[in-house]
């Protein structure tokens, strides 16, 4: 979960991080839930963005030669496994987490 820039793993590791004494009955806390993620995903497309961008003064004047190059990342690159052995962080996803502030209260002690 992702809370004032913040990741956490459990409710109990937010409560250590917040002061308590400033809560009161009927308070809650809105965190926003997350997902594990790689960093990134590779793909053609975007290697192929690179590669256009890196050599741009390689190229033919009508450019048919990219079609190619992408046409081999594609036949011998596995752009998939690649992507799944990436690192993966937490990265919010959207959705919200609210708890309440008995729930805050049970998660400290």
């Amino acid at each position: 979960m992702y809370y004032n820039e913040n990741f956490y793993d459990e409710l109990s590791d937010l409560v250590a991080d917040i002061d308590l004494d400033m809560l009161k009955v009927g308070d809650i806390i809105t965190v926003e839930d997350c997902d594990l993620e790689p960093i990134g995903v590779l793909s053609s497309e975007l290697l192929m963005e690179f590669l256009t961008d890196k050599w741009e003064d390689r190229q033919s004047e009508n450019g048919d030669e990219w079609i190619k190059v992408e046409k081999i990342l594609k036949e011998w690159i596995d752009f998939e496994t690649i992507t799944k052995e990436l690192p993966k962080l937490w990265y919010p996803n959207g959705k919200e987490i609210t708890f309440t502030y008995e729930q805050i209260m049970e998660a400290s002690e």
